[in-house]
């Protein structure tokens, strides 16, 4: 995993996941995380002419190394705010929680966003492998983040895991359960005619590609 040309060619969806605790590793400092959101959007800008996005980001993927809360929120907020200023970009956070971590590390950091707020972290997300941590678990972490004015999402239903690993169920304990505002992915909700019809006929919104803001720091590393 040294070569930049080849990092990315992962084989399934958890080798990614592997190669995201390696980039977590890569992001020490505030600049570092500055410069990967500043990069992130100026590609954008210069490759599509972006002008809005949201980055998720996961703080325990960090923590282990030492990095405190307020040292990412900072860094990534410098990085936006140069990119603003620059481009015109308007960039916005959204930190994870790891479901994989299980439900008190998830409130833990729910209570970090709390204890450092930024006006660019708009609300709080869930990743990583959702049947290792059923939407379930994680009701007390959301209703903290709700009752502090967050918007709420969650990756639910992705299409690299099976009917049994991230089946239906999981998109209506988003919505009823978590209160989320947003499903991420959705894709295995379409088993289930019932519930796409009631997230259709409510307007529910599915992101089907949200932006990990780690995703470019690999090369940003390599370019030192």
């Amino acid at each position: 995993m040294t070569d930049p040309d080849t990092f990315y060619a992962f084989t399934d969806f958890y080798d990614f996941l592997a190669r995201l605790e390696v980039i977590g590793r890569c992001m020490i400092t505030r600049d570092d995380f500055a410069r990967v959101s500043y990069e992130a959007l100026t590609d954008g800008y210069r490759k599509g002419n972006l002008r809005y996005a949201e980055f998720f980001f996961s703080p325990n993927y960090h923590y282990p190394h030492g990095v405190r809360y307020e040292t990412m929120v900072d860094g990534f907020v410098d990085g936006l705010r140069q990119a603003k200023e620059e481009f015109g970009i308007t960039g916005r956070l959204i930190p994870a929680i790891n479901r994989e971590l299980g439900p008190e590390v998830a409130i833990a950091m729910v209570r970090d966003v709390l204890a450092h707020r930024r006006e660019e972290v708009i609300g709080i997300g869930m990743d990583c492998a959702e049947f290792k941590g059923p939407p379930e678990l994680f009701k007390n972490a959301y209703a903290l983040a709700r009752s502090a004015g967050l918007r709420c999402t969650a990756h639910a239903c992705e299409d690299n895991q099976t009917l049994a690993q991230a089946p239906p169920r999981n998109v209506e304990t988003c919505l009823d359960v978590l209160g989320c505002d947003r499903i991420d992915h959705g894709y295995n909700m379409l088993a289930d005619p019932v519930l796409t019809c009631r997230c259709k006929d409510a307007g529910c919104r599915l992101q089907s590609a949200p932006i990990p803001v780690c995703h470019s720091v690999w090369k940003s590393a390599q370019k030192r």
